[in-house]
Formats: structure tokens, sequence, C-alpha cells
């Protein structure tokens, strides 16, 4: 199976996961108010699954030497949410180098044939 295919799997499954969780979070607590501490959980575990997010993109395309354009809007997408909720580590090295490998495969061989 192409690794393209794999990831937008993988990202979508975890997405609509996360949204199913966060719907569940919501009904559950709609009649009570949100505590400081509930909210700094489903921060802290959002932050988490986006930096996860982030470094299991940097892995896959690294690998394979390239990344999709709009795999790159998504991945800088992912990082200004996970800023934001004050994820300030590794990620952002990580992000800079994928927005960093060539948009496409041919792209890629024209890089290391050119070196």
């Amino acid at each position: 199976m192409n690794a393209e295919i794999v990831v937008t799997l993988i990202i979508a499954v975890v997405g609509s996961n996360g949204l199913w969780s966060f719907a569940q979070f919501l009904i559950g607590r709609k009649k009570n108010k949100f505590s400081y501490d509930d909210v700094m959980e489903f921060k802290n575990g959002l932050c988490a699954l986006l930096r996860n997010e982030i470094v299991c993109a940097h892995r896959t395309y690294t690998s394979i030497g390239y990344c999709p354009l709009e795999d790159k809007t998504n991945i800088s997408e992912m990082y200004q949410a996970y800023h934001k909720l004050g994820g300030n580590d590794i990620a952002t090295a990580l992000k800079n180098q994928i927005l960093e490998l060539p948009n496409t495969k041919e792209e890629r061989r024209t890089t290391w044939n050119s070196d």
C-alpha cells in the first residue's frame, strides 16, 4: 500500500477518534461547567496528539524523501494549533524539516541527482 494512503488513513482515524472523544467530552459536561483541571487535561491531551501526528509525519516523509504540498499544509495547520495550545518543543524542528522536503517524488530525484 502506498505510504501516502497509509498516512492519510492513519490521520483520518486518529482525527475522527479525537473528534468523537471531544464530542463525548462536551456532551458529558453539557450541564456542568468545566473546571480548570478539566480544561487543562483536555488541552494537554490534544497537544500530545498533535505532537504525535507531527512526529509520525516527520518519520514518514523524511523516510520517503518528499512531502506533498497538501500534506505540508495540513502539517502546518496542526503545528499552528499545537503551538497555540502551548506546545513548543521538538515539533518545531520536525515541522520545519518536513516543509523543506521536496513536494513530489520527481522533485526529490532532481534534487538528489543534482548534488
